[in-house]
């Protein structure tokens, strides 16, 4: 790089990159401040492999943008575009996030009604079908705390954080009034169904 290009101001460079296309004045600017661009991806990221993709991503962004924009200060410029692109990055990381903990929620809000149905099953036992009259009998001879519980996940189908919201429960008391109430549940069955 020749030592004209690295005595220009920040503003002379894009100027003169948006003339010419010459990306060794891109290249000059990302090298003027790679460190503080890395240093905000590091404060919001936080995760150093994380940051360092996005200090990439971002001088490939600025290759990009800086024919298409006019930009007065290209310091405030850069800092601003490096926020929300890591803003951005943030936005999408805890989106996947969710979704990824919403199958957990569901693969094992799944795994938890097929291990109830398959091995305490209130509806089916030793060829006899349950009538619902009979659940409902069973289910109002339960403590208020398991009916409510069981209430609220097997038939309104809520999950355990919707019902410790909805009854202010703790998760624990959650979990074990569940327990409790399915295994109270299978013997007052059992002893309807005689």
């Amino acid at each position: 790089m020749s030592r004209s290009v690295e005595k220009l101001t920040d503003e002379q460079l894009v100027l003169s990159y948006q003339d010419t296309g010459r990306q060794a004045h891109v290249g000059e600017l990302f090298s003027r401040y790679k460190h503080l661009v890395y240093g905000v991806c590091l404060k919001y990221l936080k995760e150093e492999e994380e940051s360092r993709d996005t200090l990439m991503d971002i001088f490939e962004k600025l290759l990009r943008d800086l024919h298409r924009q006019k930009i007065l200060n290209f310091k405030n410029w850069l800092y601003i575009t490096t926020k929300h692109h890591c803003l951005d990055r943030l936005e999408k990381r805890e989106k996947t996030e969710e979704r990824l903990e919403k199958l957990k929620k569901d693969e094992k809000s799944s795994s938890e009604f097929m291990e109830f149905s398959e091995e305490e099953s209130l509806y089916n036992r030793g060829g006899i079908i349950v009538q619902a009259d009979q659940l409902k009998n069973a289910l109002k001879k339960l403590d208020e705390d398991q009916r409510i519980c069981m209430d609220l996940f097997f038939i309104q189908d809520k999950r355990y954080k919707e019902i410790v919201a909805e009854t202010n429960y703790t998760l624990n008391q959650v979990k074990s009034y569940l327990q409790n109430g399915k295994r109270n549940l299978k013997r007052l069955l059992l002893e309807e169904i005689g």
